[in-house]
């Protein structure tokens, strides 16, 4: 059975599935784990697993926000970047894709398949983009082990996902 938690982000309303809470699923290649560093490889080798041992570096909430930081990137557009990047940004849901509203080609200092993302100046990534806003975007070609940013685990919630 798959659950859905509401989240809201400063009134901003988002459903994250439980069987992720943003983290990558256990059948990617790097980092299946959200706890360790393990590869789909290691993930089931319990060579060196003891009571005072793990086979693999536990992860700690300062991996976790490291691996934030290195994919978010905040972007202002003038008109006519914004023109520029409105013509090459589409839904993409492909397996190796977007996963959302995306760039289809590298446009103003973006890649391809940087995700456009909802923040709270900006909750729907369905509307035409502002400018003049900053805008959130998610480089999904950074990734690993997450796929976005989870609001559960900001600093003022005192929720830690380890």
């Amino acid at each position: 059975m798959l659950a859905q938690l509401p989240v809201t982000w400063g009134g901003l309303a988002l459903w994250y599935s439980a069987n992720t809470l943003g983290f990558s699923p256990w059948n990617v290649v790097r980092y299946p784990c959200f706890l360790c560093e393990s590869t789909r490889e290691g993930l089931f080798d319990y060579a060196g697993l003891s009571p005072v041992s793990f086979p693999h570096r536990l992860l700690e909430l300062a991996d976790y926000r490291a691996r934030v930081a290195r994919c978010e990137i905040w972007k202002t557009f003038t008109q006519a970047e914004a023109v520029r990047i409105r013509a090459v940004l589409e839904f993409d849901e492909r397996p190796h894709g977007a996963h959302g509203r995306g760039l289809q080609i590298d446009a103003c200092g973006l890649s391809k398949h940087d995700r456009l993302e909802p923040h709270n100046g900006f909750p729907d990534v369905g509307q035409d983009l502002p400018v003049g806003v900053p805008v959130l975007w998610w480089r999904v070609s950074e990734q690993n082990g997450i796929k976005h940013r989870n609001p559960l685990f900001e600093p003022d919630t005192g929720i830690d996902p380890l």
